[in-house]
């Protein structure tokens, strides 16, 4: 799986992935989708790598998306998963997902992942939150020889707006 820094103009930067063979299950070439995200600022996101042969690899770490563009008003919708693992014997909380509804995606839930330290959130069902340094990070799998992204939403804490 290849994840590439495209283009960037205007505050947005788009991202190129494109599957391990290049071709699709029907023999075309497949060059891959391309998802854009609007941002506040990348360049110390963005880690470049010299390659032996002299030319630069960008390695992407994540996005800081401009939460207004890229989500809009967001709107607490309930808890998703709780990941836990079990450390010296006791349960121990590692992370909290929680689902949210966003006024420009409107197509599916935004599912935001907290780390433990941020605590268990209790907001009343669609009540305005704001998230405290987000960033989407890119994660991509295989299947048979298809490659696929899942862009995950990550954050320090969830407040009130």
């Amino acid at each position: 799986m290849n994840i590439h820094k495209g283009r960037h103009f205007n505050n947005e930067v788009s991202i190129f992935v494109f599957n391990l063979k290049g071709r699709d299950n029907d023999g075309k070439k497949n060059f891959g989708k391309e998802m854009s995200f609007s941002y506040e600022r990348y360049a110390e996101n963005i880690k470049i790598n010299k390659s032996q042969k002299g030319r630069k690899n960008m390695e992407l770490k994540f996005v800081i998306p401009n939460m207004e563009k890229t989500f809009g008003n967001l709107e607490f919708a309930g808890e998703d998963k709780v990941i836990q693992r079990r450390i010296n014997g006791q349960l121990t909380v590692l992370s909290r997902s929680y689902n949210l509804y966003s006024d420009v995606q409107r197509a599916d839930d935004i599912i935001v992942i907290l780390p433990a330290e941020a605590g268990e959130k209790n907001f009343a069902f669609e009540e305005k939150v704001k998230l405290i340094h987000p960033r989407i990070r890119a994660e991509g799998y295989k299947i048979g020889t298809r490659g696929f992204t899942n862009y995950i939403l990550e954050a320090d804490d969830m407040i009130k707006a």
